[in-house]
Parts: C-alpha cells; structure tokens; sequence
C-alpha cells in the first residue's frame, strides 16, 4: 500500500474505503501512509473481524489519530 500511494494521491485529507478490512490491517496502513487528516471507513462481511479491527489504534506516521468506521454489510 505504501509504496502504492507514494505519490499517487493529493496532499490533502482523503475519504478512503478500505474493502475486505478483516481485522484492520489494511486499514492501519492506510491510516499510515494517507495524507493527515483522511478519513477511512473499512468494510467487512463478518461482524467478528469488524469487532477485532475496532479495537485497534489507527494512526497517521506524524501519530495524529486517523478517524476510522468500520461498517459490517454484506
């Protein structure tokens, strides 16, 4: 993922859909490596990964927090 969004996207707060985020490992990353301030919703099929991931801490490289929703839909 980083070196995905390395120079692909503005340098400004995004909204980002994480598909598939299972526990939210993808989601950490995006939270990581997308411009400060992005907003990430993550998707998940299965309420038991939704929980796991919504325990996490999601945050930017800087360490600013990353706001975060996790959705569970089919």
């Amino acid at each position: 993922i980083p070196h995905g969004l390395h120079g692909q996207v503005p340098d400004r707060p995004l909204h980002v859909i994480d598909l598939g985020c299972g526990t939210g490992g993808s989601t950490r990353v995006l939270a990581c490596f997308c411009p400060a301030g992005s907003r990430i919703i993550g998707y998940e099929l299965t309420e038991h990964l939704a929980a796991i991931a919504r325990q996490g801490t999601y945050r930017h490289h800087s360490g600013a927090g990353t706001q975060v929703a996790f959705v569970v839909q089919g």
